[in-house]
């Protein structure tokens, strides 16, 4: 349909002038108008607006030169596309439509003189008398709808190409952008300082035009342009008559702050600083200000030290600097001095001109820079000097050293000994003569002379020195004690000591006393008693050894002896021995005697040397001789088992003999009652060492025993068996037994464990056949599993955790997939979806198996299956909106990623990309209730859109304006791929070219063609598919 609309404007072109004219090239014709009085400020269906003539013709991708336009201007108040449906009054004709952006500060109808300001256009492709952006509305001419932003004026410029309808009327779609008034409201803004920088000013709706002092049109408020003061600015947003208005007054202040002027001042005076011209102020730093606020401080500051002032003033500051100079005087003054009582020192001062001295005491005067000081005590002097008004004092000690020389009274010192000799009243000390002495210097010196000595000490103070005696009286003393001795163990001896007033002895072991010139000493080992002699305070130390001589008698060990029978006992390590009690021994003395005791006996025996005794003990145990008897169970029939009975005596040990070489080890023994097994059997039984014997006499009778057959084992579950014996006709008994004629044996009735089974015949010496039936467990089947449900395909782990432990196990899955035989754990993996019965037949070790039936005990999960498509996976720029369709199964949950950082959890979303060509990828991933995801992408394509202009006029006359005639291409198109062909109307080719850049100039052969209507054909192929384009059209050629 474009292509037969295109085919007939190129017919209107070439024969109906009329259409087109009058028309002049850069000034307008007196009938052409652009109504800009036509604005919508309301949503809804606007309208109906009737046509006007055009004029002047918009610069459009479209070839705008229709018989009559309508012109809209429309303030977006809501973002979002402008999907929009222009509706003529006729069901029939074309009519193109024009979007265009208004720059701010541009009028309406010089913005669509400019193609760059053009946003979206569409050129009719159906006669069906209306025009749509985007697809809210059922107009087959349809195009994508470009996004609008809120606060952004356009104009719409509606073509009435075919004249069908005499009006029109406008309706914007629900869910995409809006118009309406705007709201022209100013935020406050200041108040500035005149040093603040630049300042945004702000409305609610932006966009439009600020005026006033300081301030740009779009809305820059520069508060030094402005001015000190109050201003008022304007602003106004929209085109009439959607516009409004509004204004606002911001202040400007200044603060300017006048320090005070730098100072002088004495170390330790003060100056008064008063600052002007702000409304407050601030002083830094607090060093010796009497404040940090106010216009007037007192700085008294320790050194030169520079004050900041801040003036604040509304808001605005300004700071300035003042310097407080400190003059400082420095008075040095004599060290200080030591001088003896009674003598004088010199004291000078410096740094000043004149000098006062104080307290006046010892003084030689009060003022002067030199004065003689001869004080009685220690005394500090202070002396001020002063230069000028600014004085400084400094201070300097005397002191005076009294010399009192002290020293020890005389003492006295046993021989040997020493005594502490001090000395006070001086600094330094020396002593003499330096026999005895520890140290010849020092306040206190140690004195351990051999006889009596005098001792002189000097001491010294400065300069100053005294002396003093003292004298230290020896005293010797002569102690004397008993020599070294030797007792027996238990013994005593007397220990005697002299030479002194005063004993004691240590250590006290043993001792009758521990004072006394004789004590007795009775130790139990060899002990150095020491005995201390005193003599008024002379004391003497002498050691004396007691030797303690032991006597150790050994005896044989402790031993045991049967009732009736003796043992040899020895004893050692003396020369004589007596034992005690003589109860049951062969003699009474001697080393070797013979103990026969009848009772458990305890002997001590005392050996002695001399003077020396000591004992040992031993003891004889009398164990008793064992009492046992034999027994045995017969008379006994032949092919019975005999039975040996002894008597049980704990401890003790058993030994059997009898006829055909029987033997045993055992309290009772059993063998078979043959008749070669008659006869005397005897026992021998040991206890404690002591042994004894006793006999049974064993009787044998000729009979017959029935032999039970071998039956089992069998399992719980196994069917009953008839038992049999050598022996017909019998009666059977045991666990087990169901019959006790026929011997019907049930394993399920006796139950697991091992059974006895009785069989007896009638007869004098019939004796019951007897034999054992062991019954095993059928096993328990119990199987265990981590994880029971997963996804497909899952693979479960069971554990086999029967009991008793299976020794062959069998599984089956329940999927149809081969059995397996592994034993403990299996790894199994369920392929399908759906929950599974687990048949496991244990067998254990002994051959019993069950089987058990776990139902749905393992679950595979269905995994979501992850699809979708989308509307169409190509959109434009001006439509980059994207529906998708989700076709996922076995999913209830969904997430979205549309690959520019949005996400979506929603069924089928839709999504709007920005402005961006680009590929991106989307991506869903499908879960389930099971957790069980799975992902699908697709990749959808946002192209730039093919946007290009071709001028319908051109004036080679060389006035340097629109002398060539070029198609203009924005965006959209392979520039490689590109052909203008230029024909006349006898469709001959008179230009040709491959580059946008280069256009017809008019010429033919070199020469200008004639002024009129030329045919024009571009061919050229989209930059986003491989898409051949086709275009023909017509341009006018004037002079």
């Amino acid at each position: 349909m474009k292509y037969i609309k295109s085919l007939f404007v190129a017919l209107l072109l070439s024969f109906s002038f009329s259409f087109i004219l009058p028309i002049t090239i850069g000034n307008q014709s007196a009938s052409a108008q652009c109504n800009t009085n036509t604005s919508i400020c309301t949503p809804g269906t606007a309208g109906p607006f009737t046509f006007v003539t055009p004029g002047p013709y918009v610069s459009s991708c479209l070839d705008f030169f229709g018989p009559n336009m309508g012109y809209i201007i429309l303030h977006i108040t809501t973002s979002g596309p402008l999907n929009m449906l222009i509706n003529g009054n006729a069901s029939t004709g074309f009519l193109d439509v024009a979007v265009f952006n208004i720059p701010n500060g541009q009028a309406p109808c010089t913005a669509i003189q400019n193609l760059s300001n053009e946003i979206g256009c569409n050129y009719a492709s159906a006669a069906s008398g209306c025009n749509q952006f985007g697809n809210s509305f059922p107009c087959s001419s349809s195009v994508p709808a470009p996004y609008v932003t809120a606060g952004q004026e356009i104009m719409i410029v509606v073509e009435n190409w075919s004249g069908s309808s005499s009006s029109f009327t406008m309706q914007l779609g629900a869910g995409g952008a809006q118009t309406g008034s705007p709201n022209p409201a100013i935020t406050p803004a200041g108040p500035f300082c005149i040093s603040s920088g630049s300042t945004q000013l702000i409305a609610a709706d932006m966009g439009g035009t600020w005026s006033g002092p300081g301030v740009s049109s779009s809305g820059m408020f520069n508060p030094a342009t402005a001015g000190l003061g109050t201003h008022t600015i304007n602003y106004s947003v929209g085109v009439a008559p959607c516009n409004a208005t509004s204004s606002t007054t911001i202040t400007v202040n200044s603060a300017t702050v006048t320090p005070p002027a730098a100072q002088t001042i004495c170390s330790g005076g003060s100056a008064t600083l008063t600052a002007s011209g702000a409304g407050t102020y601030t002083w830094s730093p607090s060093t010796g200000l009497s404040a940090t606020t106010g216009a007037t401080v007192t700085a008294s500051p320790a050194s030169t030290t520079t004050y900041t002032v801040t003036g604040n003033t509304a808001g605005c500051t300004s700071s300035g600097t003042v310097t407080v100079t400190v003059a400082p005087l420095t008075i040095g003054v004599s060290p200080n001095a030591s001088i003896c009582s009674g003598a004088s020192t010199t004291l000078t001062a410096t740094g000043a001109t004149n000098y006062t001295w104080s307290p006046a005491t010892g003084l030689s005067s009060t003022t002067g820079a030199s004065v003689t000081a001869n004080p009685t005590t220690t005394t500090t002097y202070t002396v001020t000097g002063t230069t000028g008004s600014c004085s400084a004092t400094a201070n300097v000690t005397v002191t005076v050293t009294p010399l009192n020389l002290t020293v020890s009274p005389n003492t006295s010192i046993c021989s040997g000994a020493s005594a502490t000799l001090t000395a006070s009243g001086a600094t330094s000390y020396s002593w003499s003569p330096s026999t005895g002495l520890s140290a010849s210097t020092g306040a206190s010196v140690t004195a351990s002379p051999t006889t009596t000595t005098t001792y002189t000490v000097t001491g010294t103070t400065g300069s100053c020195s005294a002396t003093g005696t003292v004298t230290v009286t020896v005293t010797p003393l002569g102690l004397t004690v008993s020599p070294n001795t030797s007792i027996c163990n238990g013994g005593s001896t007397t220990l005697t000591a002299g030479g002194a007033t005063n004993y004691s002895w240590s250590p006290s072991t043993g001792l009758s006393s521990t004072t006394g010139a004789s004590v007795t000493a009775n130790p139990s080992t060899t002990t150095t008693y020491t005995v201390s002699g005193t003599s008024g305070s002379c004391t003497s130390s002498l050691p004396v050894t007691v030797t303690v001589t032991p006597v150790v008698v050994s005896v044989s060990p402790n031993t045991s002896i049967c009732s009736g029978t003796s043992t040899t006992i020895n004893a050692s390590g003396a020369a004589n021995y007596s034992w005690s009690p003589s109860t049951g021994l062969s003699s009474a003395t001697g080393a070797t005697v013979t103990a026969n005791p009848t009772v458990t006996t305890t002997y001590t025996v005392t050996g002695s040397t001399g003077t020396c005794a000591n004992t040992a003990t031993m003891t004889v145990t009398v164990n008793p001789v064992p009492t046992v008897n034999a027994t045995n169970n017969g008379p006994l029939c032949e092919g019975s088992t005999l039975q040996l009975q002894a008597t049980s005596l704990p401890g003790a040990s058993y030994s059997w003999s009898g006829p055909n070489g029987f033997s045993a080890n055992t309290q009772n023994a059993s063998t078979p009652a043959t008749l070669n097994a008659a006869g005397t059997y005897t026992v021998n039984t040991s206890l404690n060492g002591c042994t004894s014997s006793a006999t049974t006499n064993v009787v044998v009778n000729s009979g017959q025993i029935p032999v039970i057959a071998a039956a089992g084992p069998f399992c719980e579950t196994a069917p009953n068996s008839i038992l049999s014996a050598s022996i017909a006709g019998g009666t059977w008994s045991g666990n087990g037994i169901i019959n006790a004629t026929t011997g019907e044996f049930s394993p399920l009735q006796a139950g697991a464990g091992v059974h006895s089974i009785s069989y007896s015949v009638t007869g004098g010496c019939a004796i019951p056949g007897t034999a054992t039936i062991t019954v095993n467990p059928i096993p328990v089947v119990q199987i265990s599993s981590p994880n029971t449900s997963g996804c497909v395909p899952f693979t479960a782990s069971l554990v086999d955790a029967s009991s008793p432990v299976s020794g062959s196990i069998t599984w089956d899955f329940g999927d149809g997939t081969a059995n397996s035989n592994q034993l403990n754990n299996v790894n199994h993996t369920f392929n399908s979806a759906g929950c599974y019965d687990v048949t496991v037949t244990s067998t254990s070790a002994v051959g019993c198996s069950t089987t058990t039936t776990f139902p749905s005990f393992i679950c595979a999960l269905p995994n979501a299956i992850a699809e979708f498509s989308v509307n169409d996976p190509i959109h434009g720029l001006m439509n980059p909106e994207f529906h998708t369709f989700n076709t996922s199964a076995n999913a209830s949950i969904y997430s979205w990623d549309f690959g520019d950082g949005d996400v979506s959890n929603a069924f089928n979303p839709s999504h709007i990309y920005s402005e961006n060509a680009g590929n991106y990828v989307i991506t869903l991933i499908a879960n389930n209730a099971g957790n069980c995801p799975d992902t699908a992408q697709v990749t959808v394509t946002i192209q730039e859109e093919l946007v290009y202009y071709v001028p319908n006029t051109f004036t080679p006359d060389g006035d340097e304006f629109n002398n060539v005639f070029s198609p203009v291409f924005t965006s959209g198109f392979d520039p490689y791929n590109y052909t203008l062909t230029i024909y006349n109307r006898w469709g001959e080719t008179l230009f040709e070219s491959n580059d946008t850049k280069f256009g017809w100039d008019g010429t033919y052969n070199g020469e200008l063609c004639k002024s009129g209507i030329y045919t024009w054909t571009i061919r050229f192929k989209s930059s986003q598919s491989d898409k051949k384009i086709t275009k023909t059209g017509h341009v006018q050629l004037l002079k």
